[in-house]
């Protein structure tokens, strides 16, 4: 059975955005001004518009980043939650070289290199 990972969107490359393109794709698709009697519901649909043409144009001519080789699609925050743990523990000890914050240091690193060594596995278990 494969489960399929949700599609994340990569940001926009707006360095590489056709700047020119963009203003001609906003004058075609941008709606006319509204008139100064326009009530409130009004305002909102003449605002959703100026939404999906700005949207619509950005996506015609900004292509998307691509991921780098060297991430690690694979983190996530609850790694980078027991790495800060860790540290601030190991931080402790080195200050105060007592027995008992070498201890707790420890237990969480082991356990923070321990999720971290794991983690990759799980993600492939569920995509495979």
């Amino acid at each position: 059975m494969r489960i399929e990972e949700p599609q994340r969107h990569l940001p926009y490359n707006y360095a590489k955005t056709d700047w020119k393109e963009l203003n001609k794709r906003l004058e075609l698709y941008l709606p006319n001004p509204i008139n100064e009697e326009a009530t409130t519901d009004d305002i909102d649909d003449h605002a959703k518009q100026l939404v999906e043409a700005i949207t619509k144009a950005v996506q015609e001519t900004t292509p998307r980043k691509r991921p780098s080789p060297h991430s690690k699609r694979w983190w996530n925050e609850e790694l980078s939650r027991l790495r800060k743990k860790a540290n601030r523990l190991r931080n402790i000890f080195w200050r105060i070289r007592h027995a008992v914050d070498k201890a707790a240091w420890r237990e969480k690193a082991n356990e923070y290199m321990y999720e971290k060594s794991h983690e990759p596995r799980r993600i492939i278990g569920r995509i495979m």
